[in-house]
């Protein structure tokens, strides 16, 4: 069955009281209840806009700097042994978020080139 936007909305104001705090889109499909957070965001526009129709601030707008970003970036290739993708990123449950990452920067590749982790690997910490 499809969502609807009003759906859509009371999974997210459920998920808010929950946890007594709004969530990041990640902690959000983490509760894996309902749409998931991307179905949301398409509904509404974006998932700030999904908060702002429930009134809500979510207190995270700019929270991380671009610097913040950069440096979990290199905390993942590190981490990781090579260059970090979204999906190997969320896996390490690194803040900021990959999305919020890719906001930043506009997109995952422009934020991996500005961290400069292209082509990462273990042999670059010898």
């Amino acid at each position: 069955m499809p969502y609807t936007r009003d759906d859509c909305l009371e999974a997210l104001q459920a998920a808010i009281d929950e946890l007594g705090r709004v969530p990041t889109m990640d902690e959000y499909n983490d509760l894996d209840d309902g749409p998931c957070a991307s179905t949301i965001a398409t509904h509404c526009g974006s998932w700030q806009s999904a908060l702002d129709e429930l009134d809500v601030d979510s207190g995270r707008r700019n929270r991380y700097t671009k610097q913040d970003c950069i440096e979990a970036l290199r905390e993942a290739a590190e981490e990781l042994g090579e260059e970090p993708t979204q999906h190997s990123y969320q896996r390490l449950d690194i803040l900021p978020s990959a999305a919020t990452i890719q906001a930043r920067f506009d997109s995952w590749k422009a934020a991996k080139a500005e961290a400069d982790v292209f082509a990462w690997s273990a042999r670059d910490e010898a």
